[in-house]
């Protein structure tokens, strides 16, 4: 049996394609199920700072809300 040269080449193609696309598929699943990169760290740190500074506002004019009815019911 006498396989042609052109036959060759389209199977390794074929083959370094399929191996290709599987590698790149790999990679992207070990990227999204990996520690969040380094830019989305630093945004949930961000997030988490900005949520720190509205939750003391909030709390601040809670107590601040409530010294002011007490100020209030005093005089």
């Amino acid at each position: 049996m006498y396989i042609h040269p052109v036959q060759i080449i389209i199977v390794l193609l074929i083959m370094v394609t399929l191996l290709g696309g599987a590698a790149l598929l790999s990679a992207r699943k070990r990227r999204l199920a990996g520690a969040p990169d380094e830019g989305r760290a630093q945004e949930i740190e961000s997030v988490k700072e900005r949520v720190q500074v509205l939750e003391r506002i909030v709390t601040d004019k809670e107590h601040s809300l409530s010294r002011e009815i007490e100020r209030l019911r005093d005089h």
